[in-house]
């Protein structure tokens, strides 16, 4: 079923049409009742011949192999280029002759034999160069191939690829800011954007926060960061992500919601985890960290102001994001070891109310955009922290028998209790989309 968001519009849409004579009611009716139902899936006979395609081509990539180093070179590059040909024509006659599943196995068979080709010509020239130099022409082949055709199955192939070599840079050789990975995921996100290809939008977005977790820990070494710093740096940035998520929503694109809930579910998490760590964690707030969080900070609330003056979100929500950054701001200060509220049971509980008073905030601003993930996410928040107090509070306090007897009747009531208020809100999600 499609996202009742979209379906609450279309009605709307509907109705005005109806009203000004573009469309008939019957028709309006026709196209609310097949407006939530599935495109047609893929016959398993095209998916098996995919698979068939990529393990002929594994097999003949095993035969060459096998036989490869007895030949001649000038034979070897013309079995390499020959077959990356062959791969890529075999693809175009494939695709004009509207075998496109076809055709686009043919071009995945493309891409991995450039890579193949990349290593073994490396080895028949005995080229010994920075090894991640080569996975990187292969990314690069990669999304030119999923560019120019145009393929998806290409673009997934590159940002995977493209993932690796930022791995091997950050890992192996210590790279400490890996920049040059950024100006590729620029352009695949584009190209995924292009595509209007909904999973090529969260591969670039789960692309790009592996990048952001392996650089991570250079970024702490190169400033002297302490986890707390970073974490609170990376808590405003998910909100900002948030904010920005909010604004798209009401333009034409298309991943708004989407890249919302990936800033909702990873502030979430960061807020989380946040007060947990240890006061010594919070580390010496120096310039560097003042700065980049000073600058996240003011693009969230820039967002949410502008948003509010063009009445995209509401005084509650301004409220919301605006708190919600302060709070995170605040709080590797409140930590220092010469503030008198460091470590303190005092601290822990303001922060355990701000959590649960945003989780609320979050779950009406779900139940107001009619956004069920954001709903699900809101309860599942409210219910972690409330058994973190509880673990926390009363595991010192009972003996450990009543502990957990008493924990374990808490925990099926709580969730019984959250499913319920969960589903009652989806419920009366839908019953607004159907009247």
């Amino acid at each position: 079923m499609r996202n009742p968001l979209y379906l609450r519009q279309l009605k709307r849409d509907l109705n005005q049409w109806v009203e000004d004579g573009v469309v008939d009611a019957e028709s309006a009716d026709y196209m609310m009742e097949t407006a939530g139902q599935k495109g047609p899936k893929r016959s398993i006979s095209a998916s098996l011949s995919v698979l068939g395609v990529i393990l002929l081509g594994f097999a003949a990539m095993s035969f060459i192999a096998a036989n490869f180093w007895g030949l001649p070179k000038i034979i070897q590059l013309g079995l390499l280029m020959g077959s990356m040909a062959l791969a890529y024509g075999a693809s175009w006659w494939l695709i004009q002759s509207g075998h496109e599943a076809l055709g686009h196995a043919a071009i995945l068979l493309g891409v991995v034999l450039f890579g193949v080709n990349i290593m073994l010509i490396a080895q028949i020239y005995h080229i010994s160069s920075h090894y991640p130099d080569g996975v990187m022409l292969w990314a690069i082949g990669a999304l030119l191939a999923a560019v120019l055709i145009p393929s998806r199955a290409a673009l997934a192939v590159a940002l995977v690829i493209a993932s690796i070599w930022t791995g091997l840079e950050s890992m192996e050789f210590d790279v400490a800011f890996h920049a040059p990975f950024l100006i590729f995921w620029a352009v695949a996100a584009i190209a995924a954007h292009v595509l209007r290809w909904r999973p090529g939008f969260h591969l670039s977005a789960l692309a790009l926060v592996f990048w952001l977790g392996l650089n991570s820990v250079h970024l702490a070494e190169s400033y002297n960061w302490e986890a707390g710093e970073l974490m609170s740096l990376y808590a405003v940035l998910w909100l900002t992500v948030w904010a920005l998520g909010a604004v798209l929503l009401t333009t034409s694109y298309p991943y708004a919601s989407t890249l919302q809930q990936y800033g909702v579910v990873l502030f979430f998490a960061s807020f989380f985890i946040l007060p947990l760590l240890p006061a010594e964690d919070m580390g010496n707030l120096q310039r560097p960290w003042v700065m980049a969080v000073s600058i996240l900070v003011a693009a969230s609330i820039v967002i949410a102001v502008a948003s509010w003056v063009r009445q995209q979100i509401t005084t509650i929500d301004l409220i919301g994001l605006v708190g919600a950054s302060i709070m995170i701001v605040t709080f590797p200060f409140l930590s220092q070891s010469d503030n008198s509220l460091a470590g303190t049971a005092l601290l822990a509980w303001l922060y355990s109310g701000a959590f649960l008073l945003f989780s609320v905030w979050a779950l009406s601003y779900g139940e107001r955009h009619d956004d069920r993930f954001i709903i699900n996410v809101s309860f599942i928040g409210f219910g972690a922290e409330v058994l973190y107090i509880y673990f926390k509070t009363f595991g010192t306090l009972l003996h450990q028998s009543a502990f957990f007897a008493i924990g374990g009747v808490l925990l099926i009531a709580l969730s019984i209790l959250l499913e319920r208020l969960r589903q009652r809100i989806i419920d009366d999600t839908m019953q607004q989309v159907a009247s």
